[in-house]
């Protein structure tokens, strides 16, 4: 693990950038930041960023292996283990209810679309999302929060 250093009032780690990826990345070293001003949660956080992988995407980036589709129904779990840093905030509770609103965001964009690659989804499959949720808050029907919120979670990953 690497020590955290801290720039202005948030700390980073330095990470060498290896050799073998110089086609793609001319510098010697990258700075990932922790996000955040406390001493105690950036340790805890570099040892996160110490596990960072890059191997697999760079080469998949210079025509080596295929990069595996991502697909809706593992789109929430990836998402979420992205960001395991950034929830490590919120409590049980909070964590327990931003996760179903993913989960759930999704699987109804599922019921719609069918399961797809990330890549494969289009404008098209945005709109008959937004479609569907505008039939749903006719008069006596959903709040449009709940239709703003579930938009919002499937389009960046949060709820």
């Amino acid at each position: 693990m690497q020590k955290p250093t801290r720039r202005g009032s948030a700390f980073y780690v330095v990470k060498r950038v290896s050799a073998r990826f110089a086609a793609v990345e001319p510098r010697k070293q990258v700075c990932i930041s922790l996000r955040t001003d406390s001493e105690a949660e950036a340790q805890k956080r570099a040892v996160d960023a110490g596990e960072i992988a890059v191997e697999p995407l760079v080469a998949a980036a210079l025509g080596g292996d295929p990069t595996p589709q991502l697909m809706l129904s593992g789109s929430a779990a990836a998402y979420i283990a992205l960001h395991e840093a950034d929830a490590r905030d919120k409590g049980r509770n909070q964590r327990r209810i931003w996760e179903h609103t993913l989960h759930r965001s999704i699987r109804r964009l599922m019921e719609l679309i069918g399961d797809r690659s990330v890549d494969a989804l289009t404008r098209g499959d945005a709109l008959a999302f937004r479609a569907m949720w505008g039939l749903r808050i006719q008069p006596g029907g959903l709040n449009p929060a709940s239709a703003n919120r579930e938009i919002a979670a499937v389009g960046s990953g949060r709820a």
